[in-house]
């Protein structure tokens, strides 16, 4: 016969048996519950674009549209014919850049820093030719290869060998933790201070400011702003696509711009797609710029905040950062 705890035991080992039972067949019927809506619910897709390829004339200030609630509607800037650059330049029978990959160690990053280098048609080391560079930054959770995906190669290859922009050389660093506060990684520090002078070192670069150009796009068109105007004595021309400020940056933007000699203020253009979901922060800078009359570029486009616009603008980005290679008071 069993004693009382004995039996205490098998009804409390009955009980949680049972109680497994339910909790199991509960869990079950949550989990088919949540498939079942899952098969009920469409991923919506964007709607492709086609492709704008003409250019626009960046120099043209045209504030966008008033925007009515809660269903924006904003007219695009006006489209002009491309400004073409007269370049005297050696016989080239070569049409194709090279595209170059480099790692380089580096005091203030956790890991060393990446990046990929575009070197024009008939690239020329040995010659007395010192090439403008460009510093083109991705954007946020993607990587340098962005620029090569959307077609910066083709483009600059297109317009280098018709005589529209100059042979110039195109930096595209990979800024790794990308997600973190973007002053907590180094990489504040190790583009003006460890990649340009790598880059001046190795490969015959123009190391003025004014023939040094700086751009990104979203996170890496907030750097651009970033380095652009805290280390203006670097660089002449900026360039924000689809990109507002840092978080803080604009109550720190009237002190960076006191320092700034006024002759010395960089050229500057912000561009952005009339369904871009940053546009009320990017149309937000632009009245910033312009109450506190700073010149610059503003262009609206169609286009979302995507791939596909930066693919359709490309060509215009490389012809408004060339002509002030050639045009500083442009």
């Amino acid at each position: 016969m069993m004693d009382k705890r004995q039996g205490e035991g098998i009804i409390a080992g009955t009980f949680r048996l049972h109680t497994a039972k339910i909790l199991s067949s509960y869990g079950l019927m949550v989990i088919l519950v949540l498939l079942s809506a899952c098969d009920r619910i469409e991923t919506p897709t964007a709607p492709r674009l086609p492709p704008v390829v003409t250019v626009t004339a960046l120099d043209s200030v045209v504030p966008p549209a008033d925007t009515p609630s809660p269903a924006p509607t904003r007219n695009p800037s006006p489209t002009l014919p491309p400004t073409v650059i007269p370049i005297q330049s050696r016989a080239c029978e070569q049409t194709g850049g090279v595209v170059e990959t480099h790692i380089i160690d580096s005091q203030f990053l956790p890991r060393a820093l990446q990046f990929s280098l575009y070197l024009p048609p008939c690239y020329d080391p040995p010659s007395d030719q010192v090439y403008p560079v460009l510093y083109l930054l991705h954007g946020q959770s993607d990587t340098q290869e962005q620029w090569l995906r959307i077609g910066l190669v083709q483009a600059a290859d297109k317009l280098i060998s018709s005589g529209q922009i100059p042979p110039l050389v195109i930096v595209m660093p990979y800024e790794q933790y990308s997600l973190r506060n973007p002053f907590e990684s180094g990489f504040e520090a190790a583009i003006p201070d460890e990649l340009l002078p790598w880059m001046e070192e190795h490969y015959p670069v123009c190391a003025q400011r004014t023939c040094r150009a700086i751009g990104g796009i979203s996170r890496g068109g907030a750097w651009a702003l970033h380095l652009g105007f805290t280390r203006w004595e670097l660089f002449s021309v900026i360039g924000a696509h689809s990109a507002p400020l840092f978080f803080g940056s604009d109550q720190r933007l009237p002190g960076w711009l006191e320092v700034i000699p006024s002759a010395d203020l960089p050229h500057l253009a912000l561009d952005v797609g009339d369904r871009d979901h940053l546009y009320p922060s990017i149309e937000e800078l632009h009245g910033l710029l312009t109450s506190l009359d700073v010149a610059h570029a503003w262009q609206v486009n169609p286009g979302q905040h995507d791939d596909e616009y930066w693919s359709g603008q490309i060509e215009n980005y490389l012809l408004w950062y060339s002509v002030r290679f050639y045009n500083p008071n442009f």
